[in-house]
């Protein structure tokens, strides 16, 4: 298979794009960049339930989209941590990025999925195999989404190199197969469940990677971890802990989320790991590498910082 050439990272032309911090006096303000999703929503619960509080540590959150800036911001020193996917996690690692995840954050969970492939809902897909000559989108090329679609239609013995795979923002997914621009999506929520009289779903294609794997992590830069094992462990526990009341309360969850990070839900709709085991993250490393993801294999233990 044909594999997949990601742009590498500019740290420089990212350090220069990003906002400057000013370092705290107390070592115990810390400051984590999130992105704007229901994964980063985790920092908010620990700030509005005082899990950071009573962990002794004062926690100032930035939202960030873009993921290069990000990275670079944190290995510099201006941020201690970030959110970020496990499939960039690695490939920031295999570039030489020095970061590790310290604290888990989304799980893929087969029986509650938070994102499906959907197609018309009277559409003439029925099979995968449908989609052989067709468009399909996806929020990223080259991302968790991608990744899964290849795996299913793998699976599901359609030829994915007769499919033209397009970038799609979430909002505009049903519109376009409204009007026939795409044959079917990998659609992720909100959306998923506000629209979901205006599609048929194909299929869990993320299930093809694994039933159950990490999606999401928090890092931080190796050397600063470190030298501040203590701050790193009480910031992991209290994003566990914020992780856990989340999948607990996802009602009073979604109001947090509607006033910080702008996300009008019903409910939570992601679920937290309380854990960063191998187990969780090797199914995606695997797959990644062999749709060509990854140009080298990984092993989960060195993507996770050990104290």
């Amino acid at each position: 298979m044909k594999r997949i050439v990601v742009v590498a990272l500019s740290l420089a032309c990212a350090l220069c794009a990003f906002p400057s911090f000013s370092s705290a006096s107390d070592e115990t303000t810390l400051t984590v960049a999130v992105g704007h999703s229901e994964p980063a929503a985790e920092v908010y619960y620990a700030q509005e339930m005082g899990f950071f509080e009573r962990a002794g540590l004062h926690v100032q959150v930035t939202t960030l989209a873009n993921g290069a800036a990000t990275l670079a911001a944190l290995v510099s020193g201006a941020l201690q941590f970030a959110s970020a996917d496990v499939l960039a996690i690695a490939r920031a690692q295999g570039r030489g990025i020095p970061v590790a995840i310290v604290a888990p954050g989304a799980i893929y969970e087969s029986s509650a999925p938070t994102s499906l492939f959907v197609v018309a809902p009277d559409g003439p897909i029925r099979v995968p195999k449908d989609l052989e000559g067709k468009v399909v989108a996806g929020i990223s090329l080259g991302g968790l989404e991608h990744l899964g679609q290849l795996a299913w239609l793998q699976a599901n013995h359609a030829d994915a190199s007769t499919i033209k795979f397009l970038e799609l923002p979430t909002s505009e997914m049903v519109q376009a197969l409204d009007q026939s621009r795409i044959a079917g999506a990998t659609m992720g929520e909100p959306y998923l469940s506000a629209e979901r009289s205006k599609f048929r779903v194909l299929g869990k294609d993320l299930d093809a990677i694994a039933p159950r794997f990490l999606e999401t992590a928090f890092v931080a830069d190796v050397e600063w971890a470190r030298n501040n094992p203590a701050l790193a462990k009480k910031f992991a526990s209290a994003v566990i802990q914020a992780g856990v009341w989340g999948n607990a309360h996802p009602q009073q969850a979604a109001a947090i989320m509607a006033r910080d990070l702008g996300i009008e839900t019903a409910r939570q709709h992601v679920t937290f790991a309380t854990s960063t085991s191998a187990a969780l993250i090797q199914p995606l490393l695997d797959a990644a590498f062999k749709f060509g993801m990854l140009d080298h294999r990984s092993v989960a233990s060195a993507l996770v910082w050990q104290p």
